[in-house]
């Protein structure tokens, strides 16, 4: 009776017993006094740096607050790309707010009442921008952009019919 209960506590043992993982391949754990170097995994993939790529957003990223302008409105614009017509960086300006969900399109900073003299700059420029309600929606949307935006200013709309 005694060898039949020991056969099946060890067979019991055996039935639970699972693999072993294998042994580490890395190497071996220092002691608490000593210091390990973690590698990064080696990788083909060149991974950009911030620099190259300003318009990198965070997957969180909105415009929250923003709206569509009407004619004779007065928000706060957030003006992210201003130049001469045609000017490469104001499509890639349009471009990169399509890709947060934001309509834009490049348009004339004269339409935009107080925008030139609030930048300094001139009304025959063309510019891209985002439109606020809350100037506090506007600057939180500013500060969250990856490059500082050409400026902010209160305006009245035109243009826009």
């Amino acid at each position: 009776m005694t060898r039949r209960l020991l056969l099946m506590a060890l067979l019991a043992l055996a039935a639970c017993r699972t693999e072993e993982p294998p042994p580490p391949t890395g190497p071996a754990p220092t002691t608490a006094t000593g210091t390990a170097t973690v590698e990064p995994p080696a990788t083909t993939e060149e991974v950009p740096s911030p620099d190259e790529t300003p318009f990198s957003p965070e997957p969180a990223f909105h415009a929250i607050g923003s709206v569509e302008v009407e004619q004779a409105g007065t928000y706060w614009a957030i003006y992210l790309a201003v130049g001469e017509q045609g000017a490469p960086e104001l499509e890639q300006t349009t471009d990169y707010l399509a890709g947060l969900g934001i309509e834009s399109y490049a348009g004339d900073l004269a339409c935009d009442r107080g925008a030139a003299e609030a930048l300094g700059l001139s009304e025959d420029l063309t510019a891209v921008g985002v439109y606020f309600v809350e100037r506090e929606d506007a600057q939180d949307f500013a500060e969250k952009l990856p490059t500082p935006p050409t400026g902010i200013a209160k305006v009245r709309t035109y243009c826009a019919d």
